[in-house]
């Protein structure tokens, strides 16, 4: 006789189950389906068997399946005269994660992940004990004590199956460091108002041994109206078990009374550059303690015609605050004036006003003397030069 090997699998049309209950009037049947493969590579199904005890149970003594018999496992098949009341094996999906708390008041929640035919009962245990009450799909321990510290499952059912779920560790590492908060440096602000202005400053920055972002308050708050004077923020910095640290730093608030500085130009001798004066252009310097751009007005304005004879300016700086200062100098419009004066050892050449030119010739061409300055002495025995004077 040719000596057969068969390789058999066994599937299920369906994972489901009857109920059963003590009212059942009748033995339903179940029918499994099987493929098996002979050497050959030939192959045969199953049929519809009649139900008994190992049906539905796990760790099930053998069960015949035609000419092969199944030996282990949990048996399982589809109740043929009872089609609409299917029973699906309960399948674990996600197991219970083990936690730690860092905060003793905190609270902990494990939680299975299941699929299959409901109802599905549960049962949570602590270190292997049932823990009365704990019925649901979750279990959540609060607040966390010493006491809670340990292994924590469930277990499922429902009509047709059975699951436990793996150990969860529920573990308290005590986090009792306070985080540690920097704040900003102490802060002065101007304001031009009585009653303060606001103040927008940076927040401390906080970090924490296991806390990622600690909480940080600030009283006064970022933003809050500063009086004039100091006043002293103090922040608070919390993390998840509610140490805490804090820091201050100040904020003075001056209010500006003071004016700003101003610097007039030195009194000026300008030439005449026609016969009703000259134009004249002048740039008086401002700075101020709060104000980074003073205004400066000046009367007569800088580029005005000035007529002959003195004109006093007066120029006056005002900050924001409507703060001022004024300072004065004048501008003297003079007929340009060049004198000569021989003396032993050449001769002199003083003026009021003007550039001093020279020239080889009287037509010129004509250079400044940009250096010179009145009186400006010239050797007897230098090279013979012509002066000249020329507006500023």
């Amino acid at each position: 006789m040719k000596r057969q090997i068969f390789l058999i699998l066994l599937t299920l049309v369906s994972a489901s189950f009857p109920n059963w209950t003590s009212n059942a009037q009748t033995t339903p049947n179940y029918k499994l389906s099987w493929t098996t493969f002979d050497a050959g590579g030939s192959s045969s199904t199953g049929g519809v068997y009649a139900g008994s005890s190992s049906i539905g149970q796990p760790n099930s003594g053998a069960l015949s399946a035609g000419p092969y018999t199944m030996t282990a496992g949990f048996f399982s098949g589809t109740d043929v005269d009872n089609p609409n009341d299917p029973c699906s094996r309960l399948q674990i999906t996600g197991q219970p994660r083990s936690i730690t708390n860092h905060c003793s008041s905190d609270c902990a929640t494990f939680g299975v992940g299941v699929i299959g035919s409901s109802p599905i009962a549960a049962q949570w245990y602590f270190n292997g004990s049932p823990i009365p009450g704990a019925n649901g799909l979750s279990y959540t321990v609060c607040p966390v004590t010493a006491a809670n510290v340990g292994l924590y499952s469930v277990s499922l059912s429902n009509a047709c199956s059975h699951a436990d779920s793996e150990r969860a560790f529920l573990v308290i590492v005590a986090d009792t460091n306070a985080p540690v908060i920097t704040c900003p440096l102490n802060i002065v602000v101007w304001t031009c108002n009585p009653n303060g202005v606001a103040v927008n400053y940076p927040m401390p920055g906080a970090t924490d041994d296991y806390d990622p972002t600690p909480a940080v308050f600030c009283t006064p708050p970022s933003g809050s109206v500063f009086p004039p004077g100091t006043t002293t923020v103090i922040c608070e910095a919390f993390d998840d078990c509610r140490n805490r640290n804090r820091c201050a730093f100040d904020v003075t608030v001056l209010r500006d009374t003071t004016p700003p500085r101003i610097t007039c130009p030195s009194n000026m001798i300008v030439c005449a550059t026609s016969e009703k004066g000259a134009i004249v252009s002048f740039a008086p310097v401002a700075t101020d303690d709060y104000t980074q751009m003073v205004t400066i007005k000046c009367t007569p304005e800088s580029g005005s015609l000035f007529p002959f004879g003195t004109t006093a300016v007066i120029c006056e700086a005002t900050d924001d605050c409507g703060n001022a200062i004024r300072c004065e100098f004048t501008v003297e419009v003079v007929q340009p004036t060049l004198a000569i004066t021989k003396t032993p050892h050449g001769i002199v050449i003083t003026w009021d006003c003007g550039k001093l030119e020279e020239a080889d010739a009287v037509t010129g061409p004509w250079s400044s003397l940009a250096n010179a300055t009145s009186p400006y002495a010239v050797s007897a025995d230098a090279r013979r030069k012509f002066y000249r004077l020329r507006s500023q």
